[in-house]
């Protein structure tokens, strides 16, 4: 079994027992499609009567269901889409949606939204964080509990979703709407590679510093003296899960993809960054 396909066990894993609490499904599993998605299809793909307030490149997520379980926002990376977690299970492994379909979750139990928009796609480059982008996540976190009727729902992240969801939940103080948040290859500490193109190249956006004029704008440039970027540092993204009420877990393959997948529950405690005010959701 290869590293990749472990890692998709483990999520599905975690999420079907160690955050459902194997709660048993309300419907006949077999009789369930495992998939409901049309990958390649475009953007939306919201159903039920689904109407994300601020979703302008689609998603997915609602139909004729109801949730039983704790619902799960996917949230992808960057150069990606929403309907990505579902895969072609051609290209194995079989898709994190298809799996989690096959262990009985419902079309009102799995929603996925696009944060980027098809122009963004085109050049993962020029992508970084802002105020649109972390506005998109916190919206929809806080419609996917408006349809459902649910307390909480689990974010599940890749990649720059991760960082992406994660200013979200801390910007707008959504922790006690978010039971379990799951983060895969997140680039917690901001990523060594752009010390290579500079915190400041116009052909690298992403790899940005905290912009000098708005701190909702950054890269992943580490955290340095001379280019402050504070949720790469100290106090910042990787120590949010210290003292939260949201269980924090991180997925990895290990070093160069050599290792076992392995799950990892947080156990720093570091100091916060300063906190924002809650403000409403544009």
């Amino acid at each position: 079994m290869t590293n990749a396909r472990l890692a998709v066990e483990c999520l599905c894993a975690l999420l079907a027992c160690g955050l459902a609490g194997c709660a048993a499904p309300t419907e006949d599993v077999a009789a369930s499609p495992p998939a409901n998605l049309t990958y390649g299809s475009g953007s939306g793909q919201f159903a039920g009567g689904f109407s994300p307030s601020n979703a302008p490149w689609g998603g997915f997520g609602g139909g004729s269901c109801t949730a039983s379980r704790t619902p799960v926002v996917f949230v992808h990376g960057n150069g990606s889409t929403a309907e990505e977690w579902d895969y072609p299970p051609a290209t194995a492994p079989t898709g994190v949606y298809d799996e989690l379909r096959a262990d009985g979750y419902n079309d009102c139990e799995l929603f996925g939204v696009n944060w980027l928009s098809p122009s963004d796609l085109s050049y993962p480059s020029y992508n970084y964080h802002d105020s649109t982008n972390r506005d998109i996540v916190a919206d929809f976190i806080a419609d996917v509990l408006a349809y459902t009727g649910a307390n909480q729902v689990d974010v599940v992240a890749h990649s720059m979703g991760v960082t992406v969801a994660l200013e979200a939940v801390d910007y707008y103080d959504l922790y006690p709407d978010v039971a379990n948040f799951v983060g895969i290859a997140g680039a917690m500490r901001g990523l060594e590679s752009c010390y290579a193109v500079g915190y400041a190249n116009s052909y690298f956006p992403t790899c940005g510093s905290e912009n000098w004029y708005s701190s909702s704008i950054f890269g992943f440039y580490p955290d340095s003296y001379y280019a402050p970027n504070d949720r790469m540092g100290n106090g910042g993204f990787r120590d949010i899960p210290s003292g939260k009420s949201t269980t924090f877990y991180t997925i990895g393959a290990g070093a160069k993809g050599l290792d076992a997948p392995r799950i990892t529950p947080p156990s720093w405690a570091r100091p916060e960054r300063r906190r924002r005010s809650r403000v409403g959701v544009a």
